[in-house]
């Protein structure tokens, strides 16, 4: 670490104590001088005994505070262009700091991941930074800077006044090479509001701060000397050419060397078209997030509140409908394990008295083989009123059993896969009686606080997404009939079928440790991936609340699908589990954008292109599962 060469940045925050608290807290830094008041404050930390390895944590420059015309209609070009600002901080025990990071409010966006020369780094989100606009004002936050500035503690101006621009003219090569501009030339003042209107009105949510951390311990000295002046330094990078009309012709100052991306061009390409189809058949929204071993990717189409506007967020909650019932599985099958269940019990062993018939078995039920009715076929025959009848009610599991038991048998119990709720309603009473806890509880500490899933939840009976979420609409029946807000129901119809909430970055992170053999034995993972025909496409089939698809490339991706109302998803892997496919779109009955929605899983994992049903002469796409009665 003695060989780096490193130079200072600044980073924004909308909130100094939260700033100072992750990198002090989380990231143990120690703080080197701290000047100003409230949030207004310029803070300069950095690891212990490297005294010129800094960063200042500054405020976004508010009204007044001496950001001029210039740097401001920069910042929005930046911003325009689709830049994004990342950090290198090298560290010598990459997985100890990672935990760390880990059970922080940091984000990760890729988990550690080696690279080549010997490289092994990881990236997350700092919770405390933001580029976005300054709350109150509308203005935009400065970006990060980069370059020699000054020494550690010296701001470069006055307490109290906004270090950056002293810092930018100490070094305006970095600054306006970013533009093309030479030193002194900027552009008109008329030009520069004109352009910063067009801008400022098409710049939305710019994202935080993004962090690599990087172990370099093990590199020789030369290579150190290499990779040192890119650590702390900060990368800026212009991704969309939306804006290559704004930018002069002017040589671009160099770049840093970035791992690969974990899509090809051609399955990024097939990913953004199968979100395009899911919106032209009827979703407001929809989202991917592909994570490889080259990092995370995400893809947004649309947005998710129609009242607002508020784009698609790929850090958003939502409901998950069915994949609960693979959360279930792994909560039921640990019970397998520890020998408190047997999977080819009688499920009466369990619950006595609830069902009429001894020959259906706890496998029978986590194969869909029992031959019960789905009780949601009649509940929702009507769409949007079987919703609203159900949307604010409590049920209680034996009233949900009950209902199927008024229904004729679909098989007899081990005979043909029949798709119903009821299985895992009957799933979560044997949860329940056998644990003697809450599924709720079960859930939490059996899955979501192991894998410190920070996103997922179980709130059943309670109505609201917490936090940053996507609204759901439901399609009416009826065409031309207006859109049902869905988001807030109580799911009580679902319950261990249906009802928990999550993220798409915890979806990744519970499929692939699922895969990875991290929630259950070797002998019970195995048993969960024993899989039998689905249908007779001869690409879908399903084990133990585990749904595998057959790709048209030869790669074979586990998971599950998901209707519930206002909500298509997809989590699937592969079966290392070291390729992971999240996809939400946010409407429901309307089976051709789940269908397009789909499509992504061909796109992110093979390449292929979608087909657009619109297209003559093309074969549609298979059609999608049916895990909720839909009527359009």
């Amino acid at each position: 670490m003695d060989n780096l060469t490193i130079h200072h940045s600044f980073l924004p925050h909308l909130d100094a104590e939260a700033s100072l608290a992750f990198y002090r807290d989380t990231l143990g830094f120690e703080v080197r001088n701290d000047v100003g008041y409230n949030d207004m404050r310029w803070i300069t930390v950095g690891p212990a005994g490297q005294t010129d390895t800094s960063i200042v944590l500054q405020p976004p420059a508010p009204p007044g505070c001496g950001i001029t015309d210039s740097e401001r209609y920069t910042i929005v070009e930046m911003m325009g262009k689709g830049t994004f600002a990342g950090v290198n901080l090298a560290t010598p025990d990459l997985d100890a700091t990672f935990e760390r990071l880990q059970a922080s409010d940091a984000k990760v966006v890729q988990e550690p991941t080696d690279q080549p020369y010997g490289v092994r780094d990881c990236a997350f989100r700092d919770p405390a930074g933001d580029l976005g606009p300054h709350p109150g004002t509308g203005r935009l936050s400065h970006p990060v800077t980069a370059g020699p500035i000054r020494a550690a503690g010296s701001h470069g101006g006055r307490a109290g006044r906004a270090p950056v621009s002293g810092s930018r003219r100490s070094n305006p090569a970095t600054y306006t090479g970013l533009l093309g501009r030479r030193p002194g030339h900027a552009p008109r003042r008329s030009s520069i509001l004109s352009r910063l209107s067009a801008r400022e009105s098409a710049v939305r949510e710019p994202p935080p701060v993004l962090i690599l951390l990087r172990r370099i311990a093990h590199l020789t000295i030369d290579r150190r000397l290499t990779l040192g002046a890119a650590v702390l330094a900060v990368v800026v990078s212009a991704v969309s050419a939306t804006a290559a009309a704004y930018a002069p012709s002017a040589p671009r100052a160099p770049a840093t060397k970035a791992a690969a991306p974990p899509l090809a061009d051609s399955n990024s390409k097939a990913v953004t078209e199968a979100l395009r189809n899911t919106l032209k058949a009827g979703a407001h929204g929809a989202m991917t997030r592909f994570t490889g071993p080259n990092g995370t990717q995400t893809h947004t189409e649309g947005v998710r509140d129609r009242k607002t506007g508020a784009h698609i967020d790929p850090r958003a909650r939502f409901r998950i409908g069915s994949v609960t019932k693979t959360f279930s599985s792994v909560m039921l099958l640990q019970l397998v394990a520890e020998g408190k269940v047997k999977l080819d019990a009688p499920v009466t062993t369990y619950l006595p008295g609830v069902l009429p018939d001894d020959r259906i078995t706890v496998r029978h039920l986590l194969t869909h083989r029992s031959g019960l009715s789905d009780y949601t076929n009649a509940m929702f025959t009507k769409t949007v009123p079987g919703f609203e009848a159900v949307r604010n009610r409590v049920f209680t599991n034996k009233e949900l059993v009950d209902l199927s038991l008024r229904e004729p048998r679909t098989t007899e119990p081990g005979g043909a896969y029949r798709y119903s709720n009821t299985n895992f309603v009957l799933v979560g009473m044997v949860i329940k009686k056998v644990t003697k806890n809450p599924v709720a509880k079960e859930y939490d500490r059996r899955v979501i606080k192991p894998l410190k899933l920070k996103d997922t939840s179980y709130v059943h009976p309670a109505t609201a997404i917490k936090g940053r979420h996507v609204r759901g609409y439901l399609h009416p029946d009826e065409a031309g009939a207006p859109l049902v807000d869905s988001t807030e129901q109580t799911v009580s119809w679902a319950q261990a079928a249906g009802a928990m909430i999550s993220s798409e970055a915890d979806l990744k992170t519970f499929m692939s440790a699922l895969l990875r053999g991290k929630l259950l034995p070797s002998k019970t993972l195995n048993a969960m991936l024993t899989m039998a025909p689905a249908d007779a496409s001869g690409t879908r089939f399903y084990g133990l609340g585990l749904r595998r698809y057959d790709l048209s490339c030869g790669t074979s991706v586990y998971g599950h699908t998901s209707t519930v109302q206002g909500f298509y998803t997809y989590a699937f892997t592969t079966r290392d589990g070291k390729r992971t496919l999240s996809a939400m779109a946010n409407t429901s009955n309307r089976g051709s954008a789940n269908t397009a929605l789909g499509g992504s899983l061909e796109a992110a994992f093979c390449g292929k292109q979608p087909v657009s049903a619109a297209k003559r002469g093309l074969a549609a796409p298979l059609g999608a599962e049916a895990d909720l009665p839909e009527n359009r």
